[in-house]
């Protein structure tokens, strides 16, 4: 396959994709569920605006060759020239391919901050990865297009629970042709909004062949009030106890290494909430070998600090503190020049292409569109790595294409980071439909009103007790954490972890300097050495 300089081009990982010869040109495809690509003429752009389901795409044409993404990024793009064009939605076999892979000390330095990457860069030196919903040059590294981002979509006028009655329906499009499967469908419920909604879905489009789990340490409230959801709705539940000594035991194994290196996307820390839980299900007969698990991975609550930005108070600079103190906090930064230059520079370049001084609206979209293409898509949504481990497919109805345009063209009211229409209207549906009030499972903080918050926040700050009392609060969580968080820090002493925390870390950031030392898993070697 000699692109246009001459150079061939290698797909690494080959038997995960399939190939196909379509009026766009020759489409090297990857996507779950059988879905297959159609085929439309037309730019790039429009040739991925047609597509569904959960896909990736590499096209080759008289133009050159093209890494293409879905904007949830279901499977990672990564690509080299190493004397050839090396391309594979893996990395772990990427760098089999490459002479003596070493660790991009640069991209490591901004990882330890987040846990993820902002940009192309990825964690291998010479590597770099395809941005979600982008069309990437993979011989140039340039980004031709990108498509369905955020600031491209016009608000409706709408009432907001109008149009979440509207957005509901469209989300239970989504559902019917898996219940149609006849599959089993496994859905990990949390006891918020997000699962609840599928549970309502799934009884909507008549699935029968459904089953529930939840995880946490003995007492949780999220797994007492999961229980109450799964019965209500009438589905098979099974709560699956973290005894904080066994799942520490279980993470020290070596096969732990094995779930690492297969699940990691090069430029990320593995999703291992589900790790635990997955490998319990996988001894359990109730559960399918071929079942389809369903998190609630979803489009809806990417927004965040909307009254500061409407309130036109916000500075460049106060701006990227902001960005700072949301992604970039994983070692307790919350201003944007303690950060290494390199990111600062990529936080300073996307400012300037997004923000927008007088245009609030949009710059609110501008937040939603980085936390979607970095947190979401590099960090939240490769938890589907963890499933196809296990061997379970997956699905994400509340992140397709469909539900995706629609909430994004959704009324202003709607994209608060309290969700208070969304739940509101989940809340009262499962109530009508299941008739049962049963409480939702949030952190304590997030149960006081917006306003009373903000000024409770307001007069705490006054004083100088905000940071103060929002750290303790951070840490007593992160102490003894719901999901037993703390038990997956590698070799760490319950000392070493809470005077880490102490410091201003916060578990993501332990697991972050751990990983890049190979040392998360010790006697594991998962990321290429400095």
């Amino acid at each position: 396959m000699p692109g246009l300089s001459g150079e061939m081009m290698k797909i690494v990982d080959s038997d995960l994709w399939e190939i196909y010869d379509l009026q766009i040109g020759r489409v090297y495809w990857r996507a779950n569920l059988g879905q297959r690509p159609e085929d439309s003429a037309g730019s790039l752009v429009d040739w991925a605006l047609a597509q569904r389901g959960h896909w990736a795409a590499v096209v080759e044409n008289s133009d050159g060759i093209f890494g293409i993404t879905d904007n949830l990024r279901s499977f990672p793009i990564l690509y080299t020239l190493n004397g050839d064009l090396l391309v594979s939605s893996t990395p772990t076999p990427l760098m089999g391919e490459i002479d003596s892979p070493r660790l991009d000390t640069i991209s490591a330095r901004e990882f330890l901050e987040s846990g993820y990457l902002l940009g192309s860069q990825s964690l291998i030196a010479g590597v770099s990865s395809v941005t979600a919903g982008t069309v990437t040059n993979l011989q140039s590294g340039e980004v031709v297009d990108s498509y369905r981002m955020p600031t491209e979509y016009e608000e409706s006028d709408a009432e907001p629970l109008d149009y979440m009655k509207y957005f509901y329906e469209v989300v239970l499009q989504q559902f019917e042709p898996l219940a149609a499967s006849g599959r089993q469908l496994v859905v990990p419920l949390s006891g918020g909004a997000d699962s609840r909604l599928i549970l309502l879905a799934l009884k909507e489009v008549g699935a029968s062949n459904v089953f529930t789990f939840t995880y946490g340490v003995p007492g949780s409230p999220e797994v007492r009030i999961s229980k109450q959801v799964a019965k209500s709705a009438g589905y098979q539940w099974r709560g699956i106890e973290l005894n904080r000594t066994k799942v520490h035991k279980l993470w020290l194994q070596p096969q732990t290494g094995d779930f690492l290196r297969a699940t990691w996307s090069g430029e990320a820390l593995p999703h291992i909430q589900d790790w635990y839980a997955l490998h319990e299900l996988k001894t359990d007969s109730k559960v399918d070998k071929d079942a389809v698990i369903l998190p609630g991975h979803t489009i809806v609550g990417n927004e965040h600090d909307d009254e500061l930005i409407f309130s036109g108070r916000l500075s460049i600079r106060g701006v990227a503190d902001l960005i700072t103190t949301h992604h970039f906090n994983q070692r307790g930064k919350t201003k944007v020049t303690e950060l290494p230059s390199s990111l600062q520079t990529k936080i300073r370049q996307f400012l300037e292409e997004k923000w927008e001084p007088r245009n609030s609206a949009r710059n609110s979209q501008a937040l939603v569109e980085l936390n979607l293409i970095t947190r979401q898509a590099r960090y939240i949504n490769n938890s589907m790595r963890g499933y196809e481990y296990f061997g379970y497919d997956w699905a994400l109805p509340m992140l397709t294409a469909d539900s995706w345009e629609t909430w994004l063209a959704g009324p202003r009211a709607l994209h608060t980071a309290d969700r208070r229409y969304y739940i509101d209207f989940i809340n009262r549906k499962f109530e009508r439909t299941f008739g049962s009030d049963i409480d939702y499972f949030m952190p304590r903080a997030g149960k006081i009103e917006p306003e009373r918050k903000r000024k409770i926040k307001s007069v705490l700050s006054a004083v100088g007790l905000l940071n103060l009392l929002t750290n303790l609060a951070r840490i007593r969580t992160e102490r003894h954490h719901p999901m037993a968080f703390e038990a997956l820090a590698g070799k760490l002493t319950q000392r070493e972890f809470e005077i880490k925390l102490l410091r201003g870390y916060r578990t993501l950031g332990i697991y972050s300097e751990l990983f890049i030392a190979n040392e998360w898993v010790p006697g594991q070697r998962v990321v290429p050495e400095g």
